[in-house]
């Protein structure tokens, strides 16, 4: 089964070609403890977020300020976050599951 390294921190990812994690709990075998777990979610800040934010301030300077104020929303709600899957017995990370702004796959 394939390891990736996740960017910007030092946990491992990874993933199985036989299931397929989304943006909810999934029935998976870590790869590290070897059990049969559901997986544990956390939802971070990601690229899909973070492209939002930007919009917002492109928008804000072009249009007097006024999308400004919905700034937080995309760091603040789980629906623009990334979904990170952990054991929940040996806390390795099994996938992470990236917002994108299309349903694209490559």
């Amino acid at each position: 089964m394939p390891e990736h390294s996740s960017r910007g921190d030092d946990k491992r990812v990874v993933s199985s070609e036989e299931e397929v994690l989304g943006r909810s709990p999934g029935m998976t075998t870590c790869t590290s403890c070897h059990q049969q777990v559901v997986t544990d979610i956390t939802y971070k800040v990601g690229r899909f977020a973070k492209m939002i934010c930007a919009l917002f301030v492109i928008l804000g300077l072009l249009m007097c300020l006024v999308p400004m104020l919905l700034l937080p929303f995309p760091l603040c709600m789980k629906q623009f976050k990334d979904v990170h899957h952990t054991c929940p017995c040996c806390r390795e990370v099994l996938h992470v599951e990236q917002k994108r702004c299309c349903q694209c796959r490559t």
